[in-house]
This record gives structure tokens, C-alpha cells and sequence, in this order.
């Protein structure tokens, strides 16, 4: 299956009768990735994710898969990414509200991927 983006996807049966999907996609800095899935008990559960995923990575909306916790990205990849773009007591206010608000609470510990607006409109 080919997107207008140049994204594409398969799906395939596994030796244990159940169905998984491979999504080949390009770094920004022109490497190939393959995220595989695996576990579908249909090959219509497997295509319709994999759809899925393909219109989540042509809308900037699709995540990796990865053990990051929402606190792990907020102090090691957020903070330093704006801290030359706002003033430094903005800074220290975002680092604060994230150590009180986030990352000694339940909401810290979930994965990133797992976080959605809802829980962030909680916080």
C-alpha cells in the first residue's frame, strides 16, 4: 500500500496464524525506518492500523514507539529545545511546574505515546 507521501505499508500473515504490518518511512535526514506490528487477528485488524498509521503519519500526528516517559521528554527534549526561545524566568517556571506537576506524578511515568490532550488538559 503506497500513500501520497511516500509512505507505505504490508501486511502479512505471521507463522502463528496471526497478522502484522510493516510502515517504511524516511528520517528526516534520509534514513529508512520500518516500525513493525504484530499480534492482529485479522488481516482486516492489521490493514485497518495500518491505515490508520498511514493517515496519522501524513497528518504529523504519528509517534514512534518508545519507552521515553512523558518527564524523560519534557526534561531531556523539550526544555533544552525552547530554553534559548523564552525568557529565562519562563524557563524556570516551565522547569518547575514540570518537576511539581509532572514528573513526581502518575503522568510523568506514562509512556509518551500514551499521553493524549485529554490527560494533558487534566494536568
Amino acid at each position: 500500500m503506497a500513500s501520497s507521501t511516500g509512505r507505505r505499508g504490508s501486511v502479512r500473515q505471521e507463522a502463528n496464524g496471526t497478522w502484522s504490518f510493516v510502515v517504511d518511512t524516511t528520517d528526516p535526514d534520509g534514513k529508512r525506518r520500518q516500525t513493525p506490528r504484530r499480534g492482529f487477528k485479522s488481516r482486516r485488524a492489521a490493514q485497518t492500523e495500518l491505515t490508520r498509521v498511514l493517515t496519522s503519519l501524513a497528518t504529523n500526528a504519528y509517534v514512534t514507539t518508545q519507552a521515553e516517559t512523558l518527564a524523560d521528554f519534557l526534561t531531556s527534549t523539550w526544555l533544552p529545545a525552547i530554553e534559548h526561545t523564552i525568557k529565562p524566568a519562563t524557563f524556570e517556571s516551565y522547569r518547575r511546574n514540570m518537576r511539581l506537576h509532572a514528573a513526581g506524578r502518575p503522568i510523568g511515568r506514562r509512556k509518551l505515546q500514551e499521553v493524549d490532550p485529554a490527560d494533558l488538559n487534566a494536568l
